[in-house]
């Protein structure tokens, strides 16, 4: 399909589903409460943007110069204000109702990356680490409260299990799941994903990815992880919640350390630190030895 053909249908199916969801109130009363249940800050809700932009050429596109059908990369006609680079864009999906794609409905990797947090203005034009040509707008343009994508597993956003991206950006999950603080993976292969709609970030403490000013994990998942669910959380340490990240080396063959990940502690199948070898107790495939005298 030629890309005018494909932003001509995309410019349709935007007015249609936009007619959908505003066709009764109960659909603004939806995105208000996911927004206010998934709301971010400024600064996290561009790091949201990097993240949908990295993923959705990482994961559907996967090429800068040879997209994976259906999704293709063409020049809009546009050059640069840094030089006059021409312009490409990159569309993630070919279905027209956005299935898959982190930018939503017109998948348009810059285009939705660039609305969303500056006024309309010039693009300068680099290349990421990937090779995708990434746009950027002048810091006097940027939006104050610019917008992110709140993700479910129906187009439909009254009818969506809401999906939420991992809040520690920087590992580059570009997995969804059920909940907040990144516990539990959404299973979409049957379902698939979709961009349920925009929300306005506030400036507000919870969503900065700090828990503190009185955030807990009830109040605030985004930024407090659960201390006691077995994981080391993004923002746990073991000194904020020993139960879930504990060292290598204490002495403990701890939940979530192995023989591989941890031999000193769990043993690796052999007792190289005198004493004989026997069962820890703690993981049914970990060995310790019972009477360790090694230093640690």
């Amino acid at each position: 399909m030629q890309p005018s053909s494909k932003l001509k249908l995309a410019a349709l199916v935007i007015t249609a589903s936009g007619t959908l969801l505003s066709s009764s109130a109960g659909h603004a009363d939806v995105l208000a409460t996911r927004c206010a249940a998934d709301t971010l800050n400024p600064t996290r809700a561009r790091l949201r943007l990097e993240w949908a932009r990295a993923c959705g050429t990482k994961i559907n596109l996967v090429s800068p110069t040879s997209p994976k059908a259906p999704a293709f990369a063409y020049l809009n006609g546009l050059t640069s204000a840094n030089g006059g680079i021409p312009l490409w864009e990159y569309i993630e999906t070919d279905d027209f109702w956005g299935k898959n794609s982190y930018s939503g409905v017109d998948a348009a990797v810059n285009q939705i990356f660039t609305e969303s947090q500056w006024r309309t203005g010039p693009y300068t034009a680099t290349t990421d680490a990937a090779g995708f040509q990434k746009w950027t707008e002048a810091s006097t343009l940027a939006l104050t409260r610019p917008v992110y994508p709140t993700f479910g597993n129906n187009l439909d956003i009254t009818a969506a299990t809401p999906l939420y991206p991992n809040p520690n950006y920087s590992l580059s999950d570009c997995k969804l799941y059920t909940d907040r603080v990144a516990t539990h993976v959404a299973t979409t292969t049957t379902t698939g994903f979709y961009v349920n709609g925009f929300c306005p970030s506030n400036d507000i403490a919870c969503g900065n990815g700090v828990c503190d000013s009185g955030e807990t994990v009830s109040t605030c998942p985004e930024d407090c992880s659960p201390c006691g669910d077995g994981v080391c959380g993004f923002n746990e340490t073991v000194f904020s919640c020993a139960s879930d990240c504990k060292v290598c080396g204490d002495g403990i063959c701890s939940l979530g350390e192995t023989s591989l990940s941890c031999p000193i502690d769990c043993g690796g199948g052999t007792c190289t630190c005198g004493g004989t070898l026997g069962p820890s107790g703690l993981d049914s495939d970990a060995l310790i030895c019972t009477q360790q005298i090694c230093p640690l």
